[in-house]
C-alpha cells in the first residue's frame, strides 16, 4: 500500500522539506542553505510583496492589499526564521556528528524550528 496523500500547509511543508535537505548536506552545505534560505525569506520576498504594495498606492482596494500583504510578510519572516534556524542547527550537528538522521529526529528538528520561528517572529 502507498503512503496516504495527506494536505499540509505551505509553510509546514517548506519546513519540513528544509530539514530533509539539511539533514543530507555536509556542514558548510548546511550552513550556506539556511544562510541563503534566510536571506531569501527574510529580505526578499518582503522586499517585493512590498514594492508591489507601493505600486498599488492610488488603488480604491489598497487597505485590503495592505492587510492580505502584510500578512504574506510576516509569513515569510516566520519562514526565514525557521529555515535559518534549521541551516544553522544541521551544520552543527553535521559538523560534530557525522552519522545522517532519521525520521523521528526530522520531526523533532523540525517542531523546533517552529517553535523557534513562532518565537522570534
Amino acid at each position: 500500500m502507498g503512503r496516504r496523500y495527506r494536505r499540509r500547509s505551505h509553510s509546514s511543508q517548506i519546513i519540513a522539506d528544509s530539514v530533509v535537505i539539511g539533514s543530507r548536506l555536509s556542514w558548510y552545505g548546511a550552513f550556506l542553505f539556511g544562510l541563503i534560505s534566510f536571506l531569501i525569506f527574510y529580505y526578499a520576498f518582503p522586499y517585493w510583496l512590498e514594492s508591489r504594495l507601493n505600486a498599488a498606492q492610488g488603488v480604491v482596494s489598497y487597505p485590503g492589499l495592505e492587510v492580505m500583504y502584510g500578512r504574506g510578510i510576516r509569513l515569510f519572516h516566520y519562514l526565514g526564521i525557521a529555515t535559518g534556524a534549521i541551516g544553522l542547527f544541521f551544520a552543527v550537528r553535521n559538523y560534530f556528528v557525522l552519522s545522517s538522521t532519521n525520521r523521528s529526529e526530522n520531526r523533532v528538528i523540525a517542531l523546533l524550528a517552529r517553535l523557534i520561528g513562532r518565537h522570534f517572529d
